[in-house]
């Protein structure tokens, strides 16, 4: 084992290691990008689907739904007693009746593209749905736990405690989220390291009373970042802090004496190992860019 981390120290302590990592991945992320993200395992004359609830959004009759296998729907009640029927969870699965169409292009030049917001997140069709039933309920342990939060969360009628605890900003009124983008302030709504310092914060201070070792410390104060990470639905700047929070620790205790922005470079690669689409996400972007230049100057 020390033999191992004695090479180990010695490639991560190479430069030329995270400049010959980041070309390959930047060349993963192109050719993905550009052969494979726009594919679709739909075809557009398809009217039945069975689909997996990712989350979903009520507003007035209409219900906005967006789907697993990487579909986004609308659909709108027939009456209030069906509105008020409709209680499905995260994870269930549904039969969907409905016409796919290709999202439009923005009509007015500068203006926000629908159709490539879309895209960038592997979404190629969206979907009119007609009718809309259940198929079978959610049967995942982690999955029930996460619907349990967000129910609790939804008794309090507070919409802005799914965005400052969980980062969704799924239930806010579009017109005042669009205010809340106009001002610049969007960022207070986004989950990211101040949340992963607080929490570790908390957990390493109570398990420092039981005098634990620091892996086992480390593990059990990661395995809860990932779950709560799992909870608010893994977002690309939760995901950035999380890691780099734990190849930051692992640098820590194993000596490893990588530099910090080194170690930012392995959780970029990392990511977009994960999700090539990350790239086009400007929270992702930023993120990066600005925990870089914290690192630099730091």
């Amino acid at each position: 084992m020390s033999l191992f981390l004695k090479r180990l120290k010695i490639i991560l302590q190479c430069d030329y290691f995270y400049l010959i990592l980041i070309f390959v991945v930047i060349l993963y992320v192109l050719i993905y990008v550009y052969f494979y993200a726009s594919k679709s395992i739909y075809n557009i004359n398809d009217k039945e689907f069975i689909l997996t609830i990712n989350e979903y959004k009520i507003d007035g009759d209409k219900l906005s739904i967006s789907f697993k296998e990487n579909l986004v729907g609308t659909y709108y009640f027939n009456s209030l007693e069906e509105k008020e029927n409709f209680n499905y969870n995260f994870n269930d699965k549904v039969y969907v009746i409905g016409i796919l169409s290709i999202p439009k292009n923005n009509t007015i030049f500068n203006l926000f593209n629908y159709k490539d917001y879309l895209y960038h997140k592997g979404i190629k069709y969206t979907i009119m749905i007609n009718r809309i039933g259940l198929v079978s309920q959610n049967s995942n342990i982690f999955y029930k736990i996460k619907n349990y939060v967000y129910k609790r969360i939804k008794k309090l009628s507070n919409e802005y405690l799914y965005a400052f605890i969980l980062g969704e900003t799924f239930y806010i009124d579009n017109d005042v989220y669009n205010g809340y983008r106009i001002n610049g302030i969007t960022h207070l709504f986004s989950l990211s390291a101040l949340h992963i310092s607080v929490f570790s914060s908390i957990l390493y201070f109570v398990l420092n009373k039981f005098k634990l070792n620091e892996i086992i410390s480390l593990i059990i104060v990661s395995l809860f970042l990932i779950f709560f990470s799992f909870i608010s639905s893994f977002s690309p700047s939760m995901l950035r802090a999380l890691i780099f929070f734990i190849l930051n620790s692992l640098n820590h205790i194993f000596n490893l004496k990588v530099k910090t922005k080194n170690i930012l470079y392995i959780t970029l690669c990392i990511l977009l190992l994960i999700n090539p689409n990350y790239i086009f996400n400007i929270g992702f972007r930023l993120s990066f860019v600005i925990t870089f230049f914290i690192i630099l100057f730091s």
